[in-house]
């Protein structure tokens, strides 16, 4: 008897300190972004990144080139629009640009880029597509082209289309 009531004694206390674990609530979504409606006739300056997900033969100078292959091209695209792009050099930049490069060896690129910005934080993230390219500046020009469209039609928060 003594056993059992000093058992019982035990296992209450083992119970006792026991706390349910604490689960944390889930944050409130952030609330649905408004249109931005397409961009035009600004100076637009841009922060240029990039990450190599292999050994890249050059890299320190791929790093000083990529920023400015980017922004030449940012320059062509949006001159229908009236825009003019530069790299933010002591100024608050209006887009980031931060490609990830990848080898699938044999000279085969792919990449993605994830583009944010415009005081709405990440835009999207683009990926090269299906199929590898074979260097790395097309891989560059290709993610480039799909972000500036972004700016040329402006853009929306992708919940809203969840939403219907």
């Amino acid at each position: 008897m003594l056993t059992r009531v000093l058992a019982f004694g035990c296992l209450l206390a083992v119970l006792s300190s026991c706390q349910p674990a604490y689960v944390e609530p889930e944050p409130a979504p952030d609330p649905i972004k408004p249109d931005v409606p397409p961009i035009h006739h600004l100076q637009l300056k841009l922060v240029v990144t990039s990450t190599f997900t292999y050994p890249a033969k050059d890299e320190a100078t791929a790093r000083t080139l990529i920023p400015e292959q980017v922004t030449r091209r940012m320059n062509v695209n949006g001159q229908p629009q009236g825009n003019t792009f530069i790299l933010a050099n002591g100024v608050q930049e209006n887009f980031t640009l931060a490609f990830t490069l990848n080898s699938l060896g044999d000279s085969r690129f792919t990449g993605s880029l994830r583009f944010s910005g415009w005081g709405q934080g990440v835009i999207t993230t683009l990926y090269s597509g299906e199929y590898a390219y074979t260097n790395v500046p097309d891989v560059i020009q290709a993610l480039t082209d799909k972000a500036y469209l972004f700016i040329k039609l402006g853009w929306h928060d992708k919940r809203k289309d969840e939403k219907k």
